[in-house]
């Protein structure tokens, strides 16, 4: 017997959208929702799913086993799972005694074991385990790790060159060397041969293994080719039928001789739509036949290439040896993974739909799940959807796909975005269409209109996409914009006049340099941001003035510490240097994912001592903690130690880095550091012989200056966490019996080259301004998003080996490189067909990429406009170029404002540290010593400068014996303004700890004006370094007389 109604006043979250409560409140049968970016659809879900189980689809309410819900990441089911149990709890306590009370406290009490909320892995793991008796896996078998997948990867390599040299005939070793020779080195060969291995299915590696008899092959040969010209053509057909044309035009266009001679050139040459032509159509025509001429240029160009079909040839032979090897390397791994009960993610995905095929098991399958729930479906695959095919009501119908085919960016991690519409074909019918969810809960509607208009034509229609192309939809919203939210920044506004004309002197009229623009775009986003944190100290000052009022709301965020701004990259390259960017100005900020952990310098700095320890021979790893703070020795000195280390003819090749005989460096501090470096170095690798490594790490920590320094950086929290989460990743290896040198390096590499997986160490908040990729930013949301490489355009991956599908068949084709020294000469067709379908394919993702990015802002976009010339149309800049009228430009408040940030002396809070520490060992660049920039400090006025100071001390009530003399210091320049690659050095005149844990600091000079610059500068250098700084004071002789100034 059903269950009564839900009463009105229960809700089960936050207020629907009318679209929303038709997706809700489905009944049966199989529903499809396309759901626009920030619409709800994980609430939506949420609360459909909470419907199943409290109301039903009208047959009564759903048991929670019976509710499948699945996504494509751990955080996307975790927050699902985390919603429903939530709002069922809520309701719960609202709900009386009775039997709906009753129903909801056995939800709540086997919500953990019963909930069927997880990701697609879990859901292929789970089945292995229910079906242990089909599984191909034994019982207990565990997902294979980064460490063990490197392991994997290194064995079988050995056995692979193993049975080359012992099995192999003299004519399979020739072919092989032949392979060998078509790719830039050995292991490229080996690395395509294992990800064939890993990623393609055996039945395609099987097929493509097979070389058929020339004979055959030519006769199929030109079938495709014939195939491949007729498909552009009705390429052609459709876009011209699409078209209002007079009949005349319609003829023209479709006249295949006089488009080979070169008629229409107006449409079939890149370069037309000159004033006089377009002034013939109708605005709205444009588009279209800007269509039509990129398909005509298409089959123009196939039909007059001339093809050597035996360059093809040679490409299938080499198709056929690569996948043969790929085929022993495939079940080699396996075995590799049987014998230690271990199977990757795609081997337990395959083994779970090959037992789904088993009748006794599909039919306990599709008996076990009433209703099915996929989210973000468009970035399943055809091996996905082949699961849940086996899994789905086919008579009724119990299916809800939810997803977003303009959000479908993760081609590279194996999704298809011809699924999504080629599903809801089967579920739904060919001409009926999906729901839709268009409000807007994220943006306003200035964004919202602005995005539209963007879109619509960068989009193509319904009518007019391809399978690999995300329609157009359109947005709305209905939260208004209180005061103008699109804007633009150019960098050259946010550099001074020098600045741009040395530039310009030194271009000479040319265009500069992607690097250049990157690091002027980097430096202009830093002033801005720092004229913005500015603004939000203001707002704790009543009264004071914003220089940026339209950005109060996004100031006052910063103020606060909430999350205000993302900065939004396509590559984790450029997003590195807009980081170092912002660090010279002090911007606090965060980097959200990708390398900010794995390629973080604490990250780097453990897995080189991980290195050292394990081998003290590393030469790369031991340059790179040589020059790190624990090492600090500068350029010069690693070059001197190469150089000694090259003239060492006895030396063994298996000694150590740091066993050099009577080896100093020249310079008196990279000899003072070697030595340090040297001895701690030792002392660490001894003790890691009997020591886990993680105590190694511990000692490290309280043994070197680290804390010291990087208590003077922007990000020093952040660090100070990728320290304890790199600490704790380590102890859980070695709990887990795992904590060996080897292991632990090859776990660790491993995983750092899957780093746009993991995050940086949690922080207790995020931060107010995060940089993060695309990738990563898709689900996110800020009021205020950057979107700072909007230069950047696709690039084709021209691979020596493509892969792709032709007439629904899996192809393979090698490029077939040139010989050194000869002229460019034809690629095989096949390889160039797959080469023009790949960047096709890229450039629709690209395009999207673009949408998610723009999706991302509530109140506030901003693009930051490249200052050369982007050629390449597929260039964000380029996409939006019309619409960027619509924003406004973002400029210095003042004509002196970018002086004043150029010249300001702020720092980011930092920790207090209640007594100096020892002298840094310094990151060591290039540097420049305080008394170059400040002058010489008043040495025949010590003694006196001692006495004044003792004297201030005895006024403060504190004691004298801890007060120190010239200790060394170094920060980094950008602190001061000056290059950011440079290090300041230089020392503490006087430094004197108080009781409150506060410093006490006094500077000299031969005259007033040098005492003073030297005290501002080793103030700013104490607080870099983490210092409380109650008072600086600077001293001069004046005759026979002290004269005293108080700094701060």
């Amino acid at each position: 017997m059903a269950a009564s109604a839900t009463p009105q006043s229960l809700q089960y979250g936050p207020q629907l959208s009318p679209q929303q409560l038709k997706v809700r409140a489905h009944g049966a049968g199989n529903q499809v929702v396309v759901a626009g970016a920030g619409t709800g659809k994980t609430e939506t879900l949420t609360q459909r799913i909470l419907q199943l189980l409290l109301e039903g689809d009208g047959r009564g309410p759903v048991e929670l086993e019976q509710v499948l819900a699945l996504t494509f990441t751990d955080k996307g089911a975790a927050e699902m799972r985390g919603r429903v149990y939530a709002r069922l709890v809520e309701i719960l306590r609202q709900t009386p005694r009775g039997e709906r009370r009753t129903r909801l406290e056995n939800l709540r009490s086997n919500f953990a074991e019963n909930n069927r909320i997880s990701t697609f892995d879990a859901f292929s793991f789970r089945l292995l385990s229910q079906f242990a008796r089909h599984s191909p896996f034994p019982n207990g078998v565990e997902i294979l790790d980064g460490g063990a997948r490197r392991e994997l990867r290194r064995d079988t390599t050995r056995q692979f060159w193993n049975r080359a040299e012992l099995t192999f005939s003299e004519v399979q070793k020739t072919e092989l060397w032949e392979l060998l020779e078509l790719f830039p080195s050995r292991r490229a060969a080996l690395e395509t041969i294992a990800d064939l291995a890993e990623n393609e299915l055996e039945a395609d590696l099987d097929a493509l293994s097979i070389l058929p008899a020339r004979e055959e092959w030519s006769r199929e040969y030109a079938e495709l080719v014939a195939r491949g010209a007729q498909k552009l053509w009705s390429e052609v057909e459709i876009e011209v039928a699409r078209l209002d044309l007079a009949p005349a035009l319609r003829a023209e266009l479709l006249d295949k001789e006089r488009i080979l001679a070169g008629g229409r050139a107006g449409i079939v040459t890149a370069k037309d739509w000159s004033a006089d032509f377009t002034k013939r159509w109708s605005p709205e025509l444009i588009p279209g036949l800007s269509r039509v001429g990129k398909r005509l240029r298409a089959w123009r160009d196939e039909a007059k290439t001339e093809r050597d079909e035996s360059l093809d040839w040679q490409s299938r032979v080499a198709v056929s040896r690569v996948c043969t090897h790929a085929l022993w390397w495939q079940r080699a791994a396996r075995e590799w993974c049987a014998s230690r009960g271990v199977a990757s993610f795609s081997d337990v995905a395959a083994a779970a739909l090959e037992m789904s095929q088993i009748p006794e098991v599909a039919a306990r399958l599709r008996g076990s799940f009433s209703h099915i729930l996929i989210d973000e479906f468009q970035d399943t695959n055809w091996r996905q959807w082949a699961l849940l095919d086996v899994l789905r009501d086919k008579t009724t119908g119990n299916v809800l796909i939810v997803g977003d085919e303009k959000q479908a960016i993760f081609r590279f991690r194996g999704g298809d975005i011809t699924v999504f519409d080629a599903v809801r074909k089967i579920l739904l019918g060919r001409d009926t269409f999906a729901d839709e969810l268009t409000v807007s809960r994220r943006s306003t509607q200035q964004l919202v209109g602005w995005t539209n208009t963007v879109f619509k034509g960068v989009l193509p229609t319904p009518e007019a996409r391809e399978a690999f192309e995300a329609p157009f939809q359109a947005l709305h919203s209905e939260k208004e914009n209180e005061c103008n939210g699109l804007w633009l920044l150019r960098p050259e506004k946010w550099h001074s006049p020098e600045e741009n004309r040395a530039l310009e002197e030194k271009l000479e009229g040319k265009t500069a340099p992607a690097a250049t623009s990157r690091e002027r775009a980097g430096r202009g986003l830093a002033r801005f941001l720092r004229a913005l944190c500015d603004d939000g100290e203001i707002h704790k000052k009543s009264g004071a003035d914003l220089q940026f009022p339209d950005l109060a709301e996004i100031s006052q965020k910063i103020g606060r510490g909430e999350s205000a701004i993302g900065i939004v990259f396509t590559s984790h390259l450029a997003k590195s240097h807009f980081e170092t960017q912002l660090r010279a100005l002090d911007v606090p900020f965060v980097t959200v994912k990708g390398s900010g952990f794995w390629e973080s310098e604490p990250v780097s700095w453990a897995l080189h001592l991980l290195q050292l320890v394990l081998d003290g021979s590393e030469r790369a790893a031991f340059v790179g903690l040589a020059r790190s703070a624990l090492g600090g020795l500068s350029d010069l000195a690693l070059l001197e130690w190469h150089l000694a280390l090259q003239s060492d003819e006895e030396r063994n090749l298996s000694a150590n880095c740091d066993q050099i005989e009577g080896f100093v460096p020249s310079r008196e501090e990279d000899a003072r550091a070697w030595s340090f470096f040297v001895a701690r170095l030792q002392s660490w690798r001894q003790f890691g012989r009997v020591a886990p490594f993680s105590e190694v790490l511990e000692r490290v920590l309280e043994e070197s200056e680290l804390a010291f320094y990087e208590a003077g950086l922007p990000d020093f929290a952040q660090r100070e966490a990728n320290w304890r989460k790199i600490l704790d990743l380590v102890r859980a290896r070695e709990a887990a019996g795992q904590g060996g040198l080897r292991a632990l390096l090859d776990s660790f590499e491993s995983l750092r080259e899957d780093d746009d997986k993991e995050a940086d160490a949690p922080l207790p908040s995020l931060g107010s301004i995060q940089l993060m990729t695309v990738f990563a930013a898709k689900g996110l949301g800020f009021p205020m998003t950057i979107l700072a490489q909007i230069d950047d355009a696709p690039m084709s991956r021209g691979s020596r080996l493509l892969r792709g599908k032709l007439d629904e068949k899996r192809q393979m084709a090698f490029g077939l490189e040139d010989e050194e020294g000869e002229e460019k000469q034809p690629k095989p067709w096949l390889w160039e067909t797959l080469r023009l379908a790949d960047a096709r394919e890229e450039e629709a993702q690209w395009r999207r990429l673009f949408y998610v990015a723009c999706t991302r802002a509530e109140s506030h976009l901003m693009l930051i406009c490249p200052e050369r010339e982007i050629k390449n149309g597929a260039a964000w800049t380029n996409l939006c170029f019309d619409a960027q009228r619509e924003m406004s430009e973002i400029s210095p408040a003042t004509s002196t404002v970018v002086e004043s940030v150029l010249n300001s002396k702020k720092v980011a809070p930092l920790i207090t540290q209640a007594a100096p520490a020892l002298p840094l060992q310094r990151a060591a660049q290039s540097e420049i010593a305080l008394r170059e920039i400040a002058g010489e400090r008043a040495e025949k006025f010590a003694s006196k400068a001692r006495a004044w100071l003792e004297k201030r001390l005895s006024q403060l009530g504190s004691e004298i014996e801890d007060l120190r003399e010239d200790v060394p210091f170094s920060t980094p320049a950008s602190l001061f303004g000056m290059n950011q690659s440079e290090w300041l050095v230089g020392a503490w005149e006087w430094i004197a700890p108080l009781e409150s844990g506060e410093v006490l600091l006094l500077a000299s000079g031969s005259d007033g004006e040098i005492a003073q610059k030297r005290a501002k500068l080793m103030t700013l250098a104490a607080k870099n370094a983490g210092f409380v700084v109650r008072e600086t004071w600077a001293l001069w002789p004046r005759g026979e007389q002290t004269e005293a100034l108080r700094i701060g």
